[in-house]
C-alpha cells in the first residue's frame, strides 16, 4: 500500500516498496491507481516465477524423495513452461 505526503509545492509524494513517485495533485490519484496495479501484477507474476524455481530445485536436488525420474521430469518440464510463460508477461 503507498503512503501518501503531502509537500508544500503543492504536489504529492507517494512511496510504495521503496520507490518515490512526486506528482502533481490533480492528477496523482490516477496515475497511482495504474501504477500500483501495474506493480501488483508484476509482483504477483515475479512472485509465483520464485515459487517454481525454488519447487524445481527441490525436485532436482531431492531425487529419491520424488518419485520416479521419468515423472520428475515431467514435472520439471511443466514448471520450465510455466515460469517462461509468467516471465514473458512479466
Amino acid at each position: 500500500m503507498a503512503a501518501r505526503r503531502a509537500s508544500t509545492s503543492g504536489e504529492s509524494e507517494y512511496t510504495t516498496t521503496g520507490i518515490t513517485l512526486v506528482c502533481c495533485a490533480a492528477f496523482a490519484p490516477t496515475m497511482l491507481k495504474m501504477w500500483r496495479k501495474a506493480t501488483d501484477e508484476l509482483s504477483d507474476l515475479l512472485g509465483t516465477d520464485h515459487d517454481l524455481a525454488v519447487f524445481r530445485q527441490t525436485l532436482s536436488g531431492d531425487l529419491d524423495r520424488f518419485g520416479r525420474e521419468s515423472d520428475r521430469q515431467v514435472l520439471i518440464g511443466l514448471i520450465d513452461r510455466r515460469r517462461a510463460e509468467l516471465q514473458a508477461t512479466a
